[in-house]
This record gives structure tokens, C-alpha cells and sequence, in this order.
């Protein structure tokens, strides 16, 4: 979420952003990125790391999709 309120990215700035150790952002990414759910932009030493607007809505659509509404109990 970090990604699609800030925009781009390099794995400093979301470590300070978020307060986790780099190696677990780097794996997270790593994951997404698998996935297609981020990308990755390489700027000399530096990866910038940006969200593929369509797969994430798609994404979030299918999670959507997987919640049902939780019924009011009758009175």
C-alpha cells in the first residue's frame, strides 16, 4: 500500500517508510515481484520499485471477490 500511496520507490526509503530490516523488504519484493504485482526500474545502485496499476486492481478485485458480507444477527 506504501507503494501505491507514495509512488515510487527505492528499498531505503521503504524501509524507513514502513520500519523493517531491508532484508525483509528485499524478500517481500521479491515475492510481488514475482507475482507481477510490482515492478522494478534500476537507476545505477538502486532499484526503484513501483506497482503495476493493473495487476494490483486486478488483484484486488479477485480479493475482493473472495470476502462475503457477514450476514446482521435479527433482532
Amino acid at each position: 500500500m506504501t507503494l501505491q500511496a507514495d509512488g515510487e520507490q527505492h528499498v531505503t526509503g521503504l524501509c524507513k517508510r514502513l520500519r523493517a530490516p531491508q532484508p525483509t523488504i528485499s524478500h517481500h519484493l521479491g515475492l510481488l515481484r514475482v507475482h507481477g504485482l510490482v515492478r522494478g526500474r534500476r537507476q545505477g545502485k538502486l532499484v526503484f520499485y513501483s506497482l503495476d496499476p493493473v495487476r494490483y486492481n486486478r488483484a484486488c478485485e479477485a480479493a475482493a471477490g473472495l470476502l462475503t458480507p457477514v450476514a446482521k444477527p435479527a433482532r
